[in-house]
């Protein structure tokens, strides 16, 4: 059952260290994001109607009211600090205070109908965010054979570059690029390789996959400007 309110507690809001270095516009999709998690079937979780599959992007925009580069950029930033939880079997965002209250709640009903104080229950005491050995930042998620569960620092990845297509492809070079240097760096990379030409071409339809970026190691390519200008604006190129 819908609750129709969500408890918001201000002073836990501003003493989270995380959330508080994320920007103000990260902030601000956070809190979109809680009031989603709030009117979900899975109270506390951002998933569709089913209980399971993550809300897409597009749908996310929409909702939210936002551009995808918007969501993206914020998204990322979010993650780079650990504000959300991914839950393992359907990689999921969920608010770790949420699902604590939902679970307490459900205890409570339990305990109410069977006339409280029921030992059996004991055993279902556990919370999603128990079953992580560091609950106070994320959920850490392990690649499977199927590669069908991302990493956290992947998901950073996913959500920082502009080109989103064959993410499971994406995420074997991902485990396949053994040089590849930390999740700050590649973001970085990727943040100035946006503003090439190149990629801004065509609405991006010259950006290489992720997986074609990942497996060529791009992230060493070199962004240099040229002293050609147009309409006052320098050009730039990649160089490999």
């Amino acid at each position: 059952m819908k609750l129709p309110f969500m408890k918001f507690f201000p002073r836990d809001w501003q003493a989270d260290t995380n959330l508080r270095m994320c920007s103000l516009e990260a902030r601000g999709l956070w809190f979109e994001m809680l009031c989603i998690m709030a009117q979900s079937t899975r109270y506390g979780y951002l998933v569709n109607g089913d209980g399971k599959t993550p809300i897409a992007d597009d749908s996310l925009t929409r909702l939210i009211g936002c551009s995808k580069d918007d969501l993206y950029r914020a998204r990322s930033e979010l993650l780079e600090h650990g504000v959300p939880s991914l839950e393992l079997e359907t990689n999921a965002w969920f608010n770790r205070r949420m699902v604590r209250e939902d679970h307490k709640r459900g205890l409570c009903a339990e305990a109410g109908k069977s006339g409280g104080g029921n030992p059996a229950l004991k055993k279902h005491s556990r919370t999603p965010e128990d079953q992580t050995p560091d609950s106070r930042s994320h959920i850490r998620l392990k690649a499977t054979n199927k590669g069908d569960v991302y990493t956290c620092d992947f998901e950073r990845f996913w959500g920082a570059y502009p080109r989103k297509v064959a993410k499971k492809k994406a995420f074997k070079a991902w485990n396949a690029a053994k040089d590849r240097p930390d999740v700050a760096t590649l973001i970085k990379a990727i943040e100035t390789q946006k503003a090439n030409d190149q990629w801004r071409k065509d609405g991006g339809q010259f950006i290489p996959h992720p997986a074609t970026w990942l497996n060529a190691g791009q992230w060493d390519d070199v962004v240099s400007q040229t002293t050609i200008a147009t309409e006052g604006k320098p050009k730039y190129a990649i160089v490999n």
